[in-house]
């Protein structure tokens, strides 16, 4: 009951006086409080209002019901078209998996965001590929438990991280290996960048990073082109006796010369056309099977050896390496979304280590938004 003290109200002598100001009660309601004393009153006003936050209640969650099932709903609808229907079948009847899902049901429910059901359905297909190993499952939870929580500033600029952390173009040509990058990340800037700090703290918060008191985030001209050392490699001198040993050695296992390429960034060198020593292994050789065709073969484990014999001909000059590091991230300049990487990178001014959740969560997102990154981490 709400007694005003602007409004006067006469009364006769030794009568209780009570004013009623109309706040939703009907007149049938009013008249029974119509010359009871002010506690009665009172009493009356605080049963109305109980009724009323009952009756408000019960719609007010009826609601959100209907708004958490939907949502759950267009969840599922997404998982299942992420996984075949029998095998989420035979997952579900894990008890581990179904704690999972229902984990990620009420993130589902919890969130506003539609994108963060992709994200949940990629992490239980994680989940799912990853079965055997518990501290994978054990990151993988986490991370579904944070999907709802984390704001779209904090997990844009994991991503970001993450993902200058862990991708490398697999291209051997330079040019095209920066294009791919810059490609991705194109798809990968879906909003601005955070510029602030909190975003970091949130990270830390919700256990996806742990901020480094000692040391600090490698600026990445110092960072990523180790990343990608077999484009900023010398290479072997062309003409010179390495050179020479390099085609008898090509010659031995059946191998064309043109599989060494001029350098992009000197042309008095050249290079086996990869980005990193490691993928010699993936290194593909075109053969003319007639005339009409033209097939494209993996190397076997020969040449595959012979390969890293040739590789270790290179040059070790760290003027020559640095040089090309400078006409690397000159190149890289050049990309838009690359440039816009770098500069934001640069500017972080804390040592930062990704946590387990964190990187599922991350790559999730970097998943759903280049669906040609491996749906599986690690």
């Amino acid at each position: 009951m709400i007694v005003s003290t602007d409004q006067l109200q006469k009364a006769g002598h030794n009568s209780t006086q009570i004013q009623i100001i109309q706040t939703g009660i009907d007149e049938k309601r009013a008249r029974e409080l119509d010359g009871e004393t002010l506690d009665t009153a009172k009493e009356h006003a605080e049963t109305l209002v109980e009724e009323t936050l009952a009756i408000a209640l019960k719609e007010s969650v009826a609601v959100a019901r209907r708004t958490a099932d939907d949502r759950m709903k267009a969840f599922e609808k997404i998982l299942l078209f992420r996984m075949e229907p029998s095998k989420l079948r035979q997952a579900l009847m894990e008890p581990d998996f179904f704690l999972t899902f229902r984990k990620a049901q009420a993130s589902a429910a919890a969130t506003e965001r539609p994108s963060d059901y992709d994200l949940l359905s990629e992490l239980l297909v994680q989940r799912f590929e990853k079965k055997q190993d518990r501290p994978i499952r054990v990151g993988i939870e986490r991370a579904v438990d944070t999907v709802n929580q984390i704001s779209d500033d904090a997990l844009l600029g994991l991503t970001v991280i993450h993902s200058i952390l862990c991708f490398v173009p697999e291209s051997g040509d330079i040019n095209k290996g920066l294009d791919k990058l810059n490609n991705f990340f194109g798809k990968i800037l879906y909003s601005n960048l955070p510029s602030h700090s909190d975003w970091l703290e949130d990270l830390e918060a919700l256990n996806t990073i742990k901020l480094l008191s000692i040391g600090e985030l490698k600026k990445l001209r110092q960072y990523y082109p180790k990343r990608v050392e077999g484009y900023i490699a010398v290479g072997i001198k062309k003409d010179s006796t390495n050179h020479e040993k390099a085609i008898k050695l090509l010659a031995n296992i059946s191998l064309p010369e043109n599989v060494l390429v001029e350098h992009t960034f000197n042309s008095d060198y050249i290079r086996l056309a990869i980005s990193k020593r490691k993928y010699i292994n993936k290194i593909c050789v075109e053969g003319i099977v007639d005339e009409n065709f033209l097939s494209t073969n993996g190397i076997n484990d020969a040449q595959k050896e012979t390969l890293y014999s040739i590789y270790d001909l290179y040059e070790n000059d760290e003027v020559i390496i640095n040089q090309n590091i400078d006409k690397l991230m000159e190149e890289w300049g050049k990309r838009e979304y690359l440039k816009i990487i770098k500069n934001w990178w640069d500017n972080i001014n804390t040592g930062i280590q990704i946590t387990s959740s964190g990187r599922y969560l991350a790559h999730a997102n970097a998943q759903r938004c280049d669906k040609d990154v491996p749906s599986s981490l690690g």
